[in-house]
Formats: C-alpha cells, sequence, structure tokens
C-alpha cells in the first residue's frame, strides 16, 4: 500500500514533468548528508524526496534523530514555505545540523513548483507543468553556523540566477540585447516560470 508521501506524488504524476540535474556533482557522497533547499510550494518535499538519491535515505525526521539514525534530513532553508516563490531569511537549522554532526550540505533548488499551489480542474488537454530539481555541490562548512549559513544561501542564489540566465536564453534565442527580469521579484519569476534548463535530464519516479 503506498504511503502518503507516495500518494501525494502519484498524485501529482499527470500534472507534473520533473527535471533533475547536478546529481553528477554529487556521486562520492553516499550519506548521511543534509540536504538544504528552497520551498517554492508545499508540494516541495514530496517531490524531493523523490528524486533524492535512495542511497542518502533523505526522510521526514528532524535532523538531529534522522541523522543518529544514519538518514539525510532534508530541511527548507527559510523555515516554511515561501508567501511569493522569493527566497526569505534563512534559518540556521541546516548548517548547524551538518556542523555538529560533521556530514555534508548539500543545497538544492526546486523551480516551478509555486504554480502548482492552486492547479485548476485537470483538462485531457493539459500538458503537464515543468519542474526543475538542481542539485549543486557540496557546502564546506565555514568556522562558524552563521558563516555557512551565508555560503549556503549564496550558493542557492546563485544556482537559481544560473538557471534563470539559461532559461532567459532558451525562451529569447538570438536576442541577447533583452535585458533578464531583476529586482526583489526575480526570484519569485523564477521559481513560478516553467521550467526547461539544457542539460537538465528526467529521473525515473515512483509514478515511472
Amino acid at each position: 500500500m503506498p504511503n502518503p508521501l507516495q500518494r501525494v506524488v502519484r498524485g501529482l504524476a499527470p500534472r507534473v514533468d520533473v527535471d533533475v540535474a547536478g546529481l553528477e556533482l554529487l556521486a562520492a557522497l553516499r550519506g548521511p548528508v543534509v540536504l538544504a533547499a528552497n520551498h517554492p510550494s508545499p508540494v516541495d518535499r514530496a517531490i524531493l524526496t523523490d528524486v533524492a538519491p535512495r542511497r542518502w535515505r533523505v526522510t521526514d525526521l528532524k535532523p538531529r534523530p534522522a541523522l543518529l539514525l544514519g538518514r539525510s534530513p532534508l530541511v527548507f532553508c527559510e523555515g516554511g514555505v515561501s508567501p511569493d516563490g522569493s527566497l526569505g531569511e534563512f534559518t540556521h537549522v541546516a548548517a548547524d545540523a551538518a556542523h555538529r554532526a560533521r556530514v555534508p550540505l548539500v543545497p538544492v533548488v526546486i523551480r516551478g513548483t509555486h504554480r502548482l499551489r492552486e492547479l485548476p480542474a485537470r483538462s485531457t488537454r493539459d500538458r503537464p507543468r515543468e519542474v526543475l530539481v538542481r542539485f549543486g555541490e557540496e557546502v564546506l562548512r565555514a568556522g562558524t553556523v552563521e558563516e555557512t549559513t551565508g555560503e549556503l544561501r549564496a550558493v542557492l542564489e546563485r544556482l537559481l540566477a544560473e538557471d534563470a540566465s539559461s532559461w532567459w536564453r532558451t525562451l529569447t534565442p538570438g536576442s541577447q540585447s533583452r535585458q533578464q527580469p531583476s529586482g526583489s521579484w526575480r526570484t519569485g519569476w523564477l521559481n513560478s516560470a516553467a521550467a526547461d534548463r539544457p542539460g537538465a535530464h528526467r529521473r525515473p519516479t515512483i509514478w515511472s
């Protein structure tokens, strides 16, 4: 019988097309790790838990008990769902867990799920919403938890910006003069937009 997580993800299956990128950067990490992500939508946990490498044994448990059991906690950097898809203020939970347990801190950005908050009634002519999950290289622990949190935020911002550049070029081929969206709402725009990043690849999911 499917567990609650599987039911959520399978319910999304007809509505979502998930691309995964960056796992090749983390091939040597066997776990446990602390997985630190942005959080544009309530469905993020279901999607990220499904596409993370099985060897990491990602769990819903809080960081300390998860790591004591040799499992990998998924921590949302802002502590809750972003109201507009943009990056808010980070907590120190992910960095603190990585420092205390001396395990790798793995950044991950998810884009495209912000638009899944209010899905209309499904039509047979609907195309699946595009979602991109991108894993980044391990964030090395700095001298303090606060410094590591700062490094983590910088990495997530950079990953989102890199995806913005690639995605914008795919929408505006041959037009280098057009300016990319900028300002405080840029991350929200990126998270709510359809995801299509060159180099991403489909990973088999539990509904495949």
